[in-house]
Formats: structure tokens, C-alpha cells, sequence
């Protein structure tokens, strides 16, 4: 995409417009907002997360398994412009870290308004920053009645994060490989209950990844294949006992305390735990909604804040 700054073209009729993406996709510069549409956003977790060698560009490659939740924000797109957040979580997103607003300059629309009621965790492993701006993009396309593809909303948004084309599909569930661009849907029908250990001191990424780059790759102890055979056929206890994260020790290293907080919701009852993505997020799974609030209470203290929560069918949705 270049430096990413829309430049100026003419559509097929002759009227001035923009064009965005790769592949010179274009809408006219005056496309009407055809009315308010409102998408929910939702947090994603990474049952499986495997990291392969850093790439020329340097990006990893990775090997993962998605999983949407039903702990979600807000976007709504009106007639306007600008990116407001009210934030129900602590955290300020600015600049580059802005991913909705760098989707929205991705495609030029001017004459859009998004409002976010953000109330994924800011930093914290769940993907929520790459599920706002799949929502930005999805929005936009309904609202300026843009005839972009997913697979071009996904090349597009593939250049804002590497985990954007995954909420760009929409899938619940996903095999996701490649540096994130590469998306596989996967049915999984089944209804799972986890509970999530919030803290609201941020991690960056790409700190993370660096601290990962500075360890010795311990071997997988399970496959891609199997977590997918056990989510797929709703082996609750199945998936407890695959969860794995490569990141995990990365992140451990980083933050203290992570690993016993960790441990003490596992010892909580949870059937495994894990460091969602980059963390600091941990997850608990539990057999069902009762198990998952016999958890939580029993979690009490640990962690700034927490949510049960269940699986979601569709990582971003429009509701309006």
C-alpha cells in the first residue's frame, strides 16, 4: 500500500475519488454515508499460539488457534468526523496505537464519525485494538456502499495489524497462520465458558516478541491439530489440557507475579489456564456458566478485574 496515503483518482464515471489497498481499489470521494451502522467488536483468545522464525520483514510467523468472546466494543459509524472513545477500561489510545482511526485514514472516508465504547482491555493479549479497526473497515464498506471484498478488506487491514484479517472474516474460531494473514473459519458450534484475569497495567507487544526473541524455543507439547479436533467437537476437558502459548514465558519474564497469579487460578478450579496472546490477560476454562462464576468468586483479589465470559460465534458483528 505504499506509505499508506489515499491518493486521488477517478472512477470509471469520471468523478473524482480515492483510492485505497493494494490493488487500487476506489469509491468516490463524495460517497454518501448511506446511514448509522453499529458493529460489535468482540475480544478474541488464543487457545494455541505457536511462534515460528522472525521473518525478512520482521514480523514472526506463527501457527494459531482463535477464539472469540463474547466481552466486546461498541463502533458506531454515523455521518461526521473523527474517532471518540469513551473508555469503560484504564488506558489512553493514541497515535499509531489507534488502529480504528488508522483504518479509517486507510480508506479516506473524511465523512465518517466513529464513537467507540471500548470495554476490551487496552494492551492486554485480547486483540481488541485489530477488532476495532476490522469493524472501522467492515462499517465503512456498509456505510459508503464500497464493493471491497473481505479478501481486500483483509489485504487492507493486514497492513493496520496482524491480527486484523481475522476479525475482517468474522469467524468465531479460526486456524490463523502466517504473520496473521493466512485465516482458516472453523465450525465450532459448542459454547465454551472461561474466565478472564484482567490487569490494567498494559504490555506492549512488541516487547514481548522481543523478550520471546531472546529465549530458547521450548518444544510444543500438542498440535495445532489437536486443540482444533477438541474445539471443534466441544472437548471441554480436551482443550483444557492443550492450551499452550509460546509467548507465555515471554510475557512471565516481563511482568511479576504473572505466573503465580496464573497458578492461583488454576488452583481456583479452572480445567487450565493461559496467558492470552502477548498478556497480560489470563484466562481460566471452565466445564460451564456455574463452574465459571465458582471460579470467579473464588478469584476474588487476584487480578484488577474479572469477566466470565462464553464463546462468541462471530468475532465482529453488526447489530445495526
Amino acid at each position: 500500500m505504499g506509505d499508506g496515503t489515499p491518493r486521488a483518482s477517478r472512477d470509471r464515471s469520471g468523478h473524482a475519488g480515492r483510492r485505497c489497498g493494494r490493488r487500487g481499489l476506489r469509491f468516490p470521494r463524495e460517497a454518501p454515508v448511506t446511514g448509522t451502522v453499529r458493529l460489535r467488536a468482540h475480544a478474541k483468545l488464543n487457545l494455541y499460539l505457536r511462534i515460528h522464525a522472525t521473518r525478512p520483514d520482521g514480523f514472526h510467523d506463527l501457527t494459531s488457534v482463535f477464539h472469540a468472546i463474547d466481552l466486546a466494543d461498541d463502533v458506531e459509524m454515523a455521518p461526521g468526523a473523527g474517532v471518540t472513545m469513551s473508555m469503560e477500561v484504564p488506558g489512553e489510545i493514541e497515535g499509531t496505537a489507534n488502529l480504528a482511526a488508522r483504518a479509517l485514514a486507510s480508506l479516506g472516508a473524511e465523512q465518517l464519525a466513529i464513537d467507540i465504547t471500548k470495554r476490551i482491555p487496552v494492551a492486554g493479549g485480547l486483540g481488541g485494538g485489530s477488532a476495532d479497526a476490522a469493524a472501522v473497515l467492515l462499517g465503512a464498506r456498509d456505510c459508503l456502499d464500497m464493493s471491497m471484498s473481505d479478501d481486500e478488506l483483509s489485504e487492507l487491514g493486514a497492513t493496520i495489524g496482524s491480527d486484523v484479517p481475522f476479525f475482517v472474516r468474522g469467524d468465531g474460531t479460526a486456524l490463523v497462520a502466517g504473520r496473521g494473514d493466512r485465516v482458516t473459519g472453523l465450525e465450532c458450534p459448542h459454547t465454551f465458558w472461561f474466565v478472564i484475569g484482567v490487569s490494567f497495567s498494559p504490555l506492549a507487544t512488541g516487547d514481548v516478541y522481543s523478550r520471546w526473541d531472546e529465549l530458547d524455543p521450548a518444544p510444543a507439547p500438542a498440535s495445532a491439530e489437536a486443540m482444533i479436533e477438541a474445539v471443534t467437537t466441544g472437548d471441554v476437558a480436551g482443550v483444557g489440557a492443550l492450551l499452550y502459548n509460546d509467548l507465555e514465558p515471554a510475557a512471565v519474564a516481563l511482568v511479576p507475579g504473572l505466573a503465580a497469579r496464573k497458578e492461583a487460578l488454576q488452583e481456583c478450579g479452572a480445567l487450565g489456564a493461559l496467558v492470552s496472546g502477548s498478556g497480560p490477560t489470563i484466562f481460566g476454562l471452565a466445564a460451564g456458566p456455574e463452574h465459571a462464576q465458582e471460579i470467579a468468586e473464588a478469584a476474588s483479589g487476584l487480578f484488577d478485574r474479572l469477566h466470565v465470559v462464553a464463546s462468541s460465534l462471530r468475532s465482529v458483528q453488526r447489530v445495526r
